[in-house]
Formats: structure tokens, C-alpha cells, sequence
């Protein structure tokens, strides 16, 4: 599957599922009560490897399913922003390391 990732806009490459919430983050009562049974299990985004990586590096899962569970919470993260930026100048070949905070 090549398609444009949600998160950079590069194209050419293999895509991922992302989910919004994460999964594991699904049963908690809190994500229970605030999100809604469709928002949790339709809420995925197609991403890159290196992106899915980096926000996996970025963020910690309670991170991802309390405040950046959108495509637009998810740019405003200071490190994903960056990262965003500079991963969007990069050619679509090979793989980009990445570290985690």
C-alpha cells in the first residue's frame, strides 16, 4: 500500500496504521467516558514507518490517548512538529533513526 502519509505528506512509501487512541488505552474508564466507542476503533491514521516511530518515541501511549489523539493535537506536540519539519525535506528512501526523549 503506497500512498501519502497523513503525518509527513511524503509519498512512495509503505504505510502503517496509527491508531489515534491506542488500543491498549481503550478500556481505561477516563478514554471510556470522554471518547466514544467509533472514535476509539475508527479513529486511525495512515503514517509512514519512520513517522509511526518517531511518534511511538515521542509521545508515551496515556500521552497519545489523553491530549494528541487527532491528526491536528498530534502537530502541535513540539517534537512531532519538529520532527514533521524536518522529516519533510528528506527524500523517501531508506530509514531515519530515531531517538527517544
Amino acid at each position: 500500500m503506497e500512498e501519502v502519509c497523513e503525518l509527513c505528506l511524503r509519498e512512495g512509501l509503505r504505510l502503517t496504521r496509527h491508531h489515534l487512541i491506542p488500543r491498549r488505552e481503550h478500556r481505561r474508564v477516563r478514554v471510556e467516558r470522554e471518547t466514544s466507542r467509533v472514535e476509539r476503533e475508527k479513529g486511525v491514521i495512515l503514517i509512514c514507518r519512520d513517522c509511526h516511530n518517531q511518534l511511538h518515541a515521542s509521545l508515551t501511549l496515556q500521552e497519545m490517548a489523553a491530549d494528541y489523539y487527532t491528526l491536528e493535537t498530534l502537530l502541535t506536540h513540539p517534537d512531532v512538529a519538529r520532527y514533521v519539519t524536518w522529516i519533510r525535506q528528506r527524500k523517501p528512501q531508506g530509514t531515519v533513526r530515531v531517538r527517544r526523549r
